[in-house]
């Protein structure tokens, strides 16, 4: 796909007609002859994703960055290197040289299970890595089976590869990866999981596009509890598309009556002379600063 074919889909996608846009890059994709998705992952995940382009790039393996969950329940991002996957494939590499691979694999199903518990990612199992691991040092890696990162270099398919190659020719690396662009590929798009601890009690501020993407994640996740929703224009929402996500929206002043009710309020927007306006509204309520979250 060549760069004015994208902006005219990034265009018409901006515009409003999204399904003629989306359903003709993701048809592109899926049909390239030198790319091989896993059709387990394109059902259950890239078919849901907004692409509006996609590319070929290098990439070091240590620039790379992978979702995470921690003990705590927290959601994260972080670099290859920092994951369970890469320490077991580390392990992995150093047993097998011993002919002891009894005792690698605790931490990795330790991991998978807290996935599962919180309803994520059900394709990481220990059988299908040990199937992996064989595959690769049999045949080799095949970058015609991509590793598919976004534009901030999160791996969205391919962990798993990635960290073998890591073992095998060090995170210092450069992989040629196949490269997403999609309306949810900036961190705005992202309800900021990294500062607020989990199942806390959320009041989002900002019911356009950035506040329903947060409702709709958390819903997804369970992470938190969205507490309320708070906006200006709240009959608009409460027209429009309160039918969907199904929570009222009420005006930024009935912030008062929310009370003991929440932990945070969470900003959304992109904007900074919006941030900053909202962030005075709260003021003028007397709300207490540490418990308001923003990107700016």
């Amino acid at each position: 796909m060549n760069m004015k074919e994208a902006d005219r889909r990034l265009t018409l996608i901006k515009t409003g007609n999204i399904e003629k846009a989306l359903s003709f890059v993701n048809q592109s994709l899926y049909e390239e002859s030198n790319i091989k998705l896993d059709e387990e992952y394109r059902i259950n995940y890239l078919d849901t994703y907004k692409i509006y382009r996609y590319e070929w790039i290098k990439m070091r393996l240590s620039d790379l960055r992978v979702f995470f969950i921690s003990k705590e329940g927290d959601f994260h991002f972080v670099p290859l290197a920092e994951t369970i996957a890469y320490k077991t494939i580390i392990r992995y590499s150093v047993n097998e040289l011993c002919n002891d691979t009894e005792n690698i694999w605790q931490d990795y199903e330790t991991y998978t299970d807290r996935l599962k518990k919180n309803d994520l990612n059900f394709m990481h199992t220990k059988s299908r890595f040990e199937s992996l691991i064989q595959a690769l040092e049999q045949k080799g890696f095949d970058d015609t089976h991509p590793i598919l990162i976004d534009d901030d270099n999160r791996i969205l398919d391919g962990q798993h590869r990635a960290v073998w190659l890591a073992g095998k020719y060090g995170l210092d690396s450069q992989i040629r990866m196949l490269r997403l662009y999609t309306l949810n590929d900036d961190k705005f798009d992202f309800f900021p999981f990294e500062r607020i601890p989990r199942d806390s009690r959320v009041v989002i501020y900002g019911a356009g596009n950035f506040g329903e993407a947060y409702i709709r994640q958390l819903d997804q996740t369970g992470y938190s509890m969205v507490a309320g929703l708070i906006d200006r224009d709240a009959d608009r929402w409460n027209r429009e598309i309160k039918k969907r996500q199904r929570i009222e929206c009420q005006h930024p002043e009935e912030i008062k009556n929310f009370a003991e009710k929440y932990d945070y309020i969470v900003i959304a927007s992109r904007s900074k002379k919006h941030v900053q306006d909202m962030k005075k509204v709260l003021d003028d309520w007397k709300i207490d600063k540490e418990k308001v979250i923003a990107y700016f």
